[in-house]
């Protein structure tokens, strides 16, 4: 698939809402359902400066605008060297490669612009998915979380996972 990633702008907040109300990013991402397009928008508009955030989109007209979103929270003082990690890709275009091109323009971002060495997610365990995409990133599995996010009405567990580049 031919895509461009690049930086989010405010204007993808309708592309954004469309991907983050798609079933599989409700199910598997930690964001609430239910956020309108102009939450978006306040948020787009807002991105702080230890946050990184693309988005993937298709060079074809047709279909949705945003294919997938990531982004990279930088934390701060004794842990700046370290950064959450967060993804979605359209329902519609799983495994495709986007994520994985996502992923590694944040790794890339991460090795060689910024001092972040260690890069933190966590993932439902019955993700299995999106756990093999990690692990081809050289993300490690570090423990299990327990009753760490509500979905569809049940505690469910996470696995927590980094990647730590090598000084």
């Amino acid at each position: 698939m031919d895509i461009i990633i690049r930086a989010t702008e405010p204007n993808d907040a309708a592309g954004i809402h469309q991907l983050y109300e798609q079933p599989k990013a409700r199910r598997e991402t930690l964001k609430l359902p239910f956020k309108s397009e102009h939450f978006w928008a306040n948020r787009l508009d807002r991105i702080p400066p230890h946050v990184i955030s693309i988005v993937a989109i298709s060079k074809q007209s047709s279909g949705p605008t945003v294919l997938g979103n990531a982004s990279l929270n930088r934390f701060e003082g004794r842990r700046e060297h370290c950064a959450f990690l967060g993804i979605a890709v359209h329902d519609e275009y799983h495994r495709q490669g986007i994520g994985t091109q996502l992923m590694q323009h944040l790794i890339d971002y991460a090795d060689l612009w910024t001092q972040i060495r260690r890069i933190e997610l966590t993932v439902f365990t019955d993700n299995l998915n999106a756990i093999a995409l990690y692990k081809k990133l050289a993300f490690k599995e570090e423990g299990i979380l327990k009753h760490y996010a509500m979905r569809n009405g049940e505690l469910m567990d996470v696995v927590a996972m980094a990647r730590v580049k090598a000084r």
